[in-house]
């Protein structure tokens, strides 16, 4: 439902949990859950999983990692490990469920890490801030989310202009864009300095223009698995060019070069790229350029 995801970027959450009350659609019921979360009410967001887990069970590849990552929020470890054995135990479903829950023990073990985020000192951040690793830059910002980020403003500055990563770099803006920091600020842009300001730019994942790519993959995609990799892609594409937004003039050129990363990525062989242009009237030498790189994007993680 576009509407109920349009008042999730405009946060009105209150709104989508009003409207979702009584549902029995598995979509509106991942909206509810998300509002849920958005407001910090993890203990109603479990509930909806447990009073309609049946119902949520059919789209596991999205609810596992939801699941997991509640009972995480509120420091249920023990349960988020028997849970995961309970989807570990059910029917299989697909390939694609199967590597969600094989990735559960780490999403755990990375959740504790975070939850120990007060132990770590403002000198061991800093360490991690400032180091050429990117695992440990990226867990240096994730525990900055739950500190004053204004006292590691300087290191971030440094990571934001200089980290060889752009998905770094990335990351690195959109913490400070989620904590609404109000700084004119230098930022390394694929290559290219730019001066932007956190708290005057738009949050990623947002739009009419994403929302309708992410439609698009969800609807006309038969095969979960190919939906699952597509929308991975377009997620990744988006974090890399951040903060910049994708065009209505390129949507369609970035839909067909995505749908073709995405077949590739799974091993499908059918992949003639001139009548898969002809087929959605593209440019094929438009599409090429996108699907450099998106082959770019992924080397890039």
């Amino acid at each position: 439902m576009d509407s109920l995801k349009s008042l999730l970027d405009d946060k009105k959450y209150e709104l989508v949990i009003k409207l979702t009350k009584g549902s029995k659609n598995s979509a509106d019921l991942f909206y509810r859950i998300a509002a849920f979360m958005c407001l910090g009410n993890y203990e109603e967001a479990l509930y909806v999983i447990q009073d309609n887990q049946e119902i949520l069970n059919d789209n596991l590849v999205a609810l596992i990692p939801i699941h997991i990552e509640l009972l995480c929020a509120l420091d249920r470890f023990e349960q988020a490990y028997a849970v995961s054995e309970y989807y570990s135990n059910l029917p299989y479903q697909s390939q694609e469920v199967e590597e969600v829950i094989q990735k559960v023990p780490a999403l755990i073990e990375q959740a504790r890490k975070r939850n120990e985020a007060v132990y770590y000192s403002e000198d061991e951040i800093i360490e991690k801030l400032t180091s050429t690793n990117n695992e440990e830059v990226i867990f240096a910002l994730d525990l900055i989310k739950k500190r004053d980020v204004l006292f590691f403003l300087p290191y971030i500055k440094n990571v934001l202009v200089k980290f060889p990563n752009q998905t770094v770099r990335s990351l690195a803006l959109m913490l400070l864009v989620e904590k609404e920091v109000d700084r004119e600020l230098q930022y390394l842009q694929e290559g290219k300095i730019i001066n932007v300001n956190p708290k005057k730019l738009k949050a990623p994942f947002t739009g009419p223009i994403f929302n309708g790519l992410a439609k698009r993959f969800s609807l006309n995609l038969k095969d979960p698995s190919l939906t699952n990799y597509a929308t991975n892609i377009l997620a990744s594409y988006v974090i890399y060019t951040y903060p910049r937004e994708i065009e209505e003039s390129e949507s369609e050129e970035l839909f067909v070069a995505i749908y073709l990363s995405a077949k590739k990525m799974l091993g499908i062989d059918d992949l003639d790229i001139q009548q898969t242009c002809l087929e959605h009237q593209v440019d094929v030498n438009r599409v090429n350029f996108y699907i450099n790189k998106i082959d770019l994007v992924l080397r890039d993680i």
